[in-house]
């Protein structure tokens, strides 16, 4: 028998919800929220992002430096993508695994 999971928004408890991941001060936090509670965070981000295009053009211009990989062992990469799925994120099978998704599992593994 099929299982149905129906995320719930965790601000005012709507359905359904969808998990967004976000970063402050290099800590990475996820929510789930609803269409909503969803666009007042991108407003709210937005705002901020205005103020700092000048800071982003720049730093984009400076290329794109590599800190190594992100998913880290074979066994850990099969974890996060067994999590991600399980929490709705969308992770091919093989490949590398986006750095959202890597730091959402492992701010959620440290809750437990």
């Amino acid at each position: 028998m099929a299982e149905i999971k129906t995320l719930v928004d965790d601000l005012d408890k709507i359905t359904p919800a969808t998990p967004v991941t976000f970063y402050v001060r290099d800590q990475a936090y996820m929510i789930d929220l609803g269409d909503e509670n969803a666009d007042r965070l991108e407003k709210i981000v937005a705002d901020y992002e205005e103020a700092l295009s000048e800071f982003t053009k720049k730093a984009r211009r400076l290329g794109r430096v590599s800190t190594g990989s992100s998913s880290g062992t074979k066994g850990e990469t099969a974890a996060i993508r067994a999590w991600a799925k399980e929490n709705g994120y969308d992770v091919k099978d093989r490949g590398r695994i986006h750095a959202d998704v890597v730091s959402a599992y492992r701010s959620a593994s440290k809750r437990r």
